[in-house]
């Protein structure tokens, strides 16, 4: 086609139009709008890494020792055995330890039960709340009265379930402590009880024997406080759980004191006392589960009646209308409900922590391999006691060769034993890998060009015999990762004043203005090696951030 025929072509004068009005939009727009450059809020894996390089060395011995002493109740090797890494080589006694962790996990789900409870009270008051503000209508009064109802019915089934509860945990009872313990005893309840066994502890071995007759009255009276219940008294079922746990501490008692003498120095290395060690073990459990149905049921008859006064003082509002001074107390009703939930919530991180604690504290009590090798020594046998920061074994690795390397200080401290790493070699190339962990980390620095750095040892994963002595080894070091985290490009992150702050576009043209950027202040978490920085908070997936900016 002809430039004549183009320029005379209605289709070329309605594009030069669009592209006009285009042109000026931008134009006048422009004026007050900055140049930019963003990324999208996303979610992926984020994965922290620290890139050194280090000097290989000839392997050196691993020396093993405990970070706290006690009884060895576990060796699983000898002398000049092969063992690899992450095996079990050795175990001391954590019963306790176990006992108070099965009760921190009950301890947890019991705090969440609760808090989703807290949770649904505060969206009660809250709703309650906005119904006084919004006046109420007579269906509102007719829902409110049938949740009334309801709520007192479910107040009931729950007292119904009382007696089936009480008769649960005495049968749980009676198995803990008659059937799991008869074969520790002889003896009746007329004559009394003796051990079916020798042990050390005579104080422990009085308490179990007299215990155990107390018991068998103690059964036999809360089976007759059962029997006896009145299902149609609420203030009766309220004290017959009261009873049940009164009776239930006095079980835990007795086979707190009868796992004592099984647990005796005297008695550790006896295998023939297993199966006694693992009925009393489950009697325990059966006592902390009965214990735990008991408290459950009265947490849920509690609740319940938090509830239903609740919803009755809801009925009362609608009924009797809103007043400034009703509303001013179930704005306060409201805020007092969020602080019970914070409280709750912040016991579930106390307990958390605490199983935490317990799990790191049974994690010493137990030795891992942490290479793969032969044992040249092991000192004690069976039901000795071990002494902390002894050496108990030694480890020749089966790896030939270790790698050293120097972190600056700036890197040091996301570094941790164990951290795995992937290695390459000058003397291969990339396409090499090596795979490696860290096995030491001094904690003496040294002073290179001018920089603190600190020692770092990596041991490889496998012995390789394309490894020499002196090569240059590049290490990239795993020291954290973090699956579906929200990540934006590190660049996007401001700093000031000691909050990290980022802009984002709230609008969703495509040409914002200065008006359409707003800047928010973030939590942020790990930083990934591609460039990506993790938000903990103040950033939602999808959202758009400035990762850069020039005002015109």
């Amino acid at each position: 086609m002809g430039m004549k025929k183009i320029l005379k072509s209605k289709l070329f004068w309605t594009i030069a139009i669009i592209i006009l009005l285009i042109g000026g939009y931008a134009l006048t727009r422009g004026k007050n709008s900055p140049t930019f450059e963003f990324a999208q809020a996303k979610r992926g894996d984020i994965v922290q890494e620290v890139d050194v390089t280090g000097k290989i060395k000839s392997a050196e011995n691993t020396e093993l020792s405990f970070e706290k002493s006690g009884k060895v109740v576990f060796v699983g090797f000898k002398t000049n055995d092969k063992v690899s890494t992450g095996q079990v080589i050795m175990r001391l006694n954590d019963a306790d330890i176990l006992a108070q962790y099965n009760q921190g996990l009950a301890s947890i789900e019991s705090a969440k039960a609760s808090s989703l409870q807290y949770s649904a009270a505060l969206e009660s008051q809250i709703a309650k709340l906005e119904e006084l503000k919004k006046g109420t209508r007579p269906e509102d009064i007719a829902v409110k009265q049938t949740e009334l109802e309801n709520a007192k019915q479910t107040l009931t089934n729950y007292y119904n379930e009382v007696g089936a509860k009480l008769q649960y945990t005495y049968n749980l009872t009676e198995e803990a402590v008659r059937v799991k313990t008869s074969a520790l005893f002889y003896g009746s309840k007329a004559a009394g009880y003796k051990l079916s066994y020798s042990t050390c502890d005579a104080g422990a071995q009085s308490d179990s024997e007299n215990q155990r007759s107390s018991s068998d009255a103690e059964l036999d009276n809360w089976l007759i406080e059962i029997n006896s219940l009145n299902p149609a008294s609420q203030n009766v079922l309220d004290t017959a759980m009261l009873s049940a746990k009164t009776h239930l501490s006095i079980f835990q008692t007795f086979l707190d004191r009868l796992s004592a003498t099984l647990t005796v120095g005297c008695n550790i290395t006896n295998s023939s006392l297993d199966t006694y060690r693992t009925n009393v073990t489950t009697a325990r459990s059966n006592i902390v589960t009965a214990l735990n149905t008991i408290l459950t049921q009265q947490n849920s008859i509690s609740t319940q009646k938090v509830t239903i006064e609740k919803t009755q003082n809801e009925l009362n509002l609608k009924l009797a209308g809103s007043t400034p001074e009703q509303i001013a107390a179930q704005e306060a009703a409201v805020k007092q409900a969020e602080a019970y939930l914070q409280s709750q919530n912040a016991q579930i991180k106390y307990a958390q922590a605490n199983v935490q604690n317990l799990v790191a504290q049974m994690s010493k009590n137990v030795m891992i391999a942490p290479i793969s090798g032969t044992i040249t020594k092991i000192d004690p046998k069976l039901g000795e006691t071990v002494i902390a920061n002894t050496s108990v074994v030694t480890i020749i690795s089966e790896s030939e060769f270790e790698i050293e390397a120097n972190v600056p200080e700036v890197d040091i401290a996301k570094i941790k034993i164990d951290d795995e790493a992937t290695v390459t070699l000058d003397a291969y190339g990339d396409d090499v890998i090596f795979k490696s962990s860290v096995k030491s980390i001094d904690s003496g620095e040294v002073i290179i060009e001018g920089v603190p750095t600190y020692k770092v040892t990596l041991r490889f994963a496998q012995k390789d015999s394309r490894i020499k002595s002196g090569m240059t080894a590049n290490i990239t070091i795993t020291t954290d990762k973090k699956e579906n985290a929200i990540m934006i490009p590190q660049r996007a992150v401001i700093s000031s004043n000691g909050d990290k702050l980022v802009k984002i576009i709230t609008s969703d043209i495509s040409i914002p203005s200065a008006d359409d950027i707003k800047e928010i202040k973030v939590i942020i978490g790990l930083k990934g090696s591609d460039g990506n920085i993790e938000i903990l908070d103040g950033v939602e997936e999808g959202d758009r951030v400035i990762t850069f900016m020039n005002s015109k």
